[in-house]
């Protein structure tokens, strides 16, 4: 009888181990939905949200294509994808550009991620051999055949790149795979976002595509390593049995003691963590008690290539810095205004001038800063602050500059 007993309570301890551990469940994890082609207009998939929006709003979001018999197609594949869905009807594609854009989609959890637990997710992944597709701002159709590799975000807010979870090799296979992945998150995360991305460390912008389907639940996992530490605090230490020694008679002593009792610890005495308050070393007028609103500061040590959009990687202390502000002063909001010289032609200083400071602007928004809080402009050559003539009155004509919109948002 006794042994029956020990039986049903183990059983009883084990199922409470399984029911406790924490299963993430995705909306719409085989991406159903109805058929499109973001060139045709389409943008809306069942559970996720389009993050090429926010980063790249000029290009079109993924597509939705339709499970297919490659030998007996009934109906014409999209861009050339005549493949079977892995599981369910239809399946999403991502494409990568050789503009450096790409795509990638993201959604709210139901229960977050959260920080220092280990968890198992996997995903059915695979290549196209022919994706056919038009180019960017033309009628040109090109070739997106080249390997990309997978890539998953965890974040505070949509689309958010807060922390890579985890990245896959880059996926050549044509037939459907299953991908494993586990990730240990140092922060904790409530939106999920995955994305394709160019084969790494060598970041050479091409044209290439990602089929991906039959995503799997977000299962809390034992960290490896870890199994072995849990084995050895649980197990009981075996003590060698004392040999009883005779008792000594003695009289008996009354000693009186005092039991020191801890006064509870009131609600009003925990004190919250102190954040340490930024320091601007590059840009020193960024003075939270000094601000005022219309207050015009430009932005210093920032650096783009020549004719580009892209921020030199020597502006990231200057970036980084004026990202620990923002997150410490929520209710400052700012504007991000992009800057030129005279020489080129004017609707090319305005496209410049814009999407630099729409750089500048993602940047933040990728290091968790709202939307809200960070606005960006572009002013192109009509408000030069030196004389163009000169090269040196060029060079500061070329800016960018933070324009504080709001103190109390």
């Amino acid at each position: 009888m006794y042994k029956i007993y020990t039986l049903i309570i183990l059983g009883f301890v084990a199922t409470w181990q399984v029911d406790a551990q924490q299963v993430i469940q995705l909306d719409n994890p085989s991406f159903e939905d109805k058929p499109h082609s973001g060139g045709q207009g389409g943008s809306r998939i069942s559970g996720w949200s389009d993050c090429g929006r926010i980063y790249f709003p000029n290009e079109t979001p993924p597509d939705i294509h339709l499970g297919m018999d490659p030998t007996n197609p009934i109906i014409e594949p999209s861009f050339g994808v005549a493949k079977n869905s892995s599981d369910g009807f239809t399946f999403l594609g991502f494409v990568v550009r050789d503009n450096e854009t790409y795509e990638s989609v993201t959604q709210r959890l139901p229960q977050p991620l959260e920080g220092g637990i280990c968890y198992n997710f996997s995903i059915d992944l695979s290549r196209s051999l022919d994706y056919m597709s038009p180019y960017p701002k033309s009628a040109i159709s090109k070739l997106y055949t080249k390997p990309v590799v997978l890539r998953i975000y965890g974040g505070s807010t949509p689309c958010g790149k807060r922390e890579l979870l985890a990245e896959s090799t880059p996926v050549k296979n044509s037939e459907w795979q299953t991908y494993e992945f586990t990730f240990k998150p140092k922060q904790t995360h409530r939106y999920f976002s995955i994305s394709a991305f160019y084969k790494v460390p060598v970041l050479v912008p091409y044209n290439g595509n990602l089929l991906i389907d039959n995503a799997s639940d977000i299962v809390q996992t034992t960290c490896p390593g870890e199994e072995e530490i849990l084995a050895q605090v649980e197990e009981p230490k075996k003590e060698t049995p004392k040999k009883e020694e005779p008792k000594k008679v003695e009289e008996e002593v009354v000693v009186a003691t005092t039991t020191q009792v801890t006064p509870p610890i009131k609600q009003d005495e925990v004190k919250e963590p102190v954040r340490a308050k930024p320091q601007m070393v590059i840009n020193s007028e960024l003075d939270r008690k000094t601000l005022k609103k219309g207050q015009i500061i430009q932005v210093n040590n920032l650096y783009f290539d020549a004719d580009s959009i892209k921020v030199n990687p020597k502006s990231l202390p200057a970036l980084e810095e004026l990202a620990s502000f923002l997150k410490f002063y929520p209710e400052v909001t700012i504007e991000i205004g992009g800057h030129t010289n005279d020489r080129p032609p004017r609707a090319f200083c305005d496209s410049l001038s814009e999407a630099r400071a729409k750089s500048v602007a993602e940047f933040l928004y990728n290091q968790d800063i709202p939307m809200k809080q960070v606005q960006y402009k572009g002013y192109g050559k009509r408000e030069p602050i030196a004389n163009n003539r000169h090269a040196e009155g060029r060079r500061r004509n070329q800016r960018v500059e933070i324009k504080v919109l709001d103190l109390d948002s």
